[in-house]
């Protein structure tokens, strides 16, 4: 029963996700047009990070039923995606990689990903687009507090970083707000001036 404090948070809550998997097609037969499901296309994602390549790992990182897992496992190996094997370390432990056809339906599907994406998201301006993924970032942070979590290291600048402070400066204002190359110029003259300048015992990035 809902509180009836929370009842329109939680209809608005539904409203988003309803309209979310509308937006990014889930409700289509195949994901991405092509002939696996939303579950099979996720299998294929973690097993392609190399990330999880225990059967249990997986089922636990993707908060799955061990049976409803096995019968689609069993279904990507069948089709020649996916072979099982045993650990090294310990023999009881099933593993589970990825064949080069496999390899190859997942390289389409990001592909596919890809696209849609970079597609909708040409659709809006530069503006809306950075609000839109600040958006997601905030979603994404309040949701699974893991994001936030983690060790912060404060240290020197090292080689690339100054070169990635431009570029990223660059990208990202070109994208928000259609700034050209003069921009980037601006900021590079900036950290330059930084570099040669800066008192080390007192400023670092």
């Amino acid at each position: 029963m809902v509180d009836d404090s929370l009842a329109a948070e939680v209809a608005g809550f539904r409203d988003f996700n309803r309209f979310y998997t509308n937006e990014i097609g889930l409700l289509r037969r195949g994901l991405l047009d092509s002939p696996y499901s939303l579950t099979e296309a996720r299998l294929l994602y973690e097993l392609g990070q190399g990330r999880v390549t225990e059967t249990k790992a997986l089922r636990s990182r993707l908060d799955l039923d061990r049976g409803y897992l096995s019968r689609v496992l069993a279904k990507l190996e069948a089709a020649g995606l996916v072979a099982r094997g045993r650990s090294a370390e310990d023999g009881r432990v099933q593993t589970l990689r990825l064949t080069a056809k496999g390899k190859r339906a997942l390289a389409s599907l990001d592909r596919r990903s890809s696209s849609e994406a970079g597609a909708r998201l040409g659709t809006l301006e530069g503006a809306d687009r950075a609000r839109l993924l600040d958006a997601m970032g905030t979603i994404r942070a309040v949701l699974d507090p893991a994001t936030r979590e983690g060790s912060l290291e404060f240290r020197d600048l090292a080689v690339g970083d100054l070169g990635w402070v431009v570029s990223r400066h660059g990208e990202i204002y070109s994208r928000s707000y259609g700034w050209d190359a003069r921009f980037e110029e601006l900021v590079a003259g900036i950290v330059g001036r930084f570099s040669t300048d800066r008192d080390p015992a007192r400023e670092r990035a």
